[in-house]
């Protein structure tokens, strides 16, 4: 059985880009609310690197929606 896609099955980066800009976010707030630098964040949102459970996390509560709620938004 092959797999051909390596990581998940969605990018939570447009996800995180999209509530970001409805909440009137700039790269620069959410990064520090989150505790990341914003040239991370802007790896994530542009989908070139995968964030870790717990920057997820800060980011999701920086955000303010669950984690489970980020995930599900980003699978929809």
């Amino acid at each position: 059985m092959s797999h051909e896609s390596r990581g998940s099955d969605f990018d939570i980066g447009p996800t995180i880009r999209a509530l970001r800009l409805e909440r009137g976010m700039t790269l620069d707030q959410l990064a520090a609310a989150a505790g990341i630098s914003a040239s991370h964040l802007s790896r994530l949102e542009r989908g070139q690197a995968e964030p870790s459970f717990t920057v997820a996390a800060a980011l999701a509560e920086s955000i303010g929606v669950s984690l489970s709620e980020l995930v599900e938004q980003a699978t929809n």
